[in-house]
């Protein structure tokens, strides 16, 4: 059982799930610099995730000149999975979960393709290199800029596109519900938000939305409000409540 409990463990993290799945359907292999810019927290958090997915055999690594190569070792990892099931009847349960929600689950694939994908969300801001300076500062990446006064920050997949509508003579209107990150690091996050001044004011469940807390459901979490009042909750991965 133990490359079976290795290869669980590699896969219990949220952040290595994702990098398998982007390498189940964009590989079969991905250069690290494609990897790094899908992830918010800093290369070095990437690297280790990596180094725990090489150690269970799950991806292999070559190199390409200065860069390195990662590929998704498929075969190794179905047949590792695939004994679960003769093991014993609770694991086999544990591998029909995990199958059933992998991207490697033809079915699951085929749901997934019909379904709408979210690839962008906008918030609107008054002042695009004011808005600029404080999210890379906030996010710790710095983005990319597109015509029409926007900042594009690739959030895991998902666009956070920073819009500077007042550009348009108009005034910005605020999000109206939180947008959640989930990050490796919250309180690294969560300094710099303090730091930038834009820890949220207001109370959840009567304690502080600033604080970095558990939450009654779960998530240990901290909210922020930019200047144009859009409101954002960073989320320690593994707490997650999905």
């Amino acid at each position: 059982m133990q490359e079976i409990d290795i290869v669980f463990q590699a896969l219990a993290h949220e952040t290595r799930r994702h990098i398998v799945h982007l390498l189940a359907h964009f590989g079969p292999e991905l250069p690290s610099g494609y990897l790094a810019h899908r992830f918010t927290h800093s290369w070095p958090t990437t690297t280790r995730h990596l180094h725990i997915l090489e150690a269970a055999r799950i991806v292999s690594v070559r190199r390409d000149g200065r860069s390195a190569v990662y590929r998704l070792e498929r075969d190794q990892l179905q047949r590792v999975l695939g004994g679960v099931a003769h093991d014993a009847p609770t694991a086999a349960r544990r591998f029909d979960l995990a199958f059933a929600r992998s991207s490697l689950n033809p079915e699951r694939n085929k749901r997934m393709n019909a379904a709408p994908k979210l690839f962008r969300v906008t918030v609107e801001v008054g002042d695009l290199e004011r808005a600029t300076t404080l999210y890379c500062d906030l996010l710790g990446v710095d983005g990319q800029r597109h015509p029409g006064a926007r900042h594009y920050f690739d959030s895991g997949g998902v666009i956070l596109a920073v819009l500077d509508v007042s550009r348009g003579g108009m005034p910005p209107t605020p999000g109206p519900k939180s947008l959640y990150f989930a990050v490796d690091d919250i309180d690294a996050i969560h300094e710099r938000a303090a730091r930038l001044g834009v820890l949220a004011p207001y109370q959840i469940h009567g304690t502080s939305a600033a604080d970095v807390l558990e939450r009654p459901w779960g998530e240990r979490s901290f909210y922020v409000v930019d200047p144009w009042g859009n409101d954002l909750c960073f989320c320690q991965d593994g707490t997650l409540y999905t």
